[in-house]
C-alpha cells in the first residue's frame, strides 16, 4: 500500500483506507497522531485553546497546556490563563474601595459592573469623599451618593459632577 498524505493547514492527514508508512502499517508521524491527523509538536487543538500537542506527554492525545494566557469570554473574570485544559479566570474585584455605597458586584449579562446599595439610612447620603453618611451634599448625588466637584458619575465616566449645571 501506498502512503497517502493530504495537506490541511500544514496537518498531515493520513488516509487509513489506503494505509500509511512505518511498521506494521501504523502511521508515520513524529510527533502527535491524533485521531488519524498527525500534529505537529507545540500546536494548539483547534477546538480547544488549552490544549496542545506534547509528544514527549502524550503523543496519542492532546495535553494540557496549563499556565498558557488565554480568554474565557466573561467579562467577570480577568487574568484568565489555561488550567486542566480549560480557560478559567479570577474573578473581576468590582469594588470602588467605598463601603457606604454598597457593596458592587458583577453582572456577567450587562457586560459591566454593578453598583451597590448604600448602605446610609434614609435622608442621610454615602458621600463618595469621605466613605460616610452625611445630611448634606455639596456636590452631585447620584443614586443616593453624594460626590463631589469633578468626580465622574460611576454610571458613565463620560460625565462629571458640577453642582452648577
Amino acid at each position: 500500500m501506498k502512503t497517502a498524505p493530504i495537506q490541511i493547514l500544514s496537518i498531515c492527514v493520513c488516509l487509513v483506507l489506503l494505509g500509511c508508512g512505518g511498521s506494521g502499517g501504523n502511521a508515520a508521524c513524529a510527533d502527535c497522531l491524533i485521531a488519524g491527523v498527525c500534529y505537529p509538536a507545540g500546536v494548539t487543538n483547534p477546538a480547544n485553546s488549552c490544549l496542545v500537542c506534547d509528544p514527549a506527554s502524550d503523543a496519542a492525545g492532546w495535553s494540557d497546556d496549563d499556565g498558557q494566557a488565554c480568554d474565557d469570554g466573561l467579562f467577570c473574570t480577568v487574568q484568565d490563563a489555561c488550567s486542566g485544559g480549560e480557560c478559567r479566570g479570577q474573578p473581576r474585584d468590582c469594588s470602588d474601595g467605598i463601603a457606604c455605597n454598597g457593596a458592587e458586584t458583577c453582572d456577567e449579562a450587562a457586560g459591566a459592573c454593578a453598583p451597590g446599595q448604600p448602605t446610609c439610612q434614609a435622608p442621610a447620603l454615602c458621600d463618595a469623599a469621605s466613605d460616610s453618611c452625611v445630611m448634606t451634599c455639596t456636590g452631585c448625588v447620584i443614586g443616593a451618593v453624594c460626590y463631589g466637584q469633578g468626580q465622574p458619575n460611576p454610571l458613565n465616566v463620560c460625565e462629571k459632577c458640577d453642582p452648577a449645571a
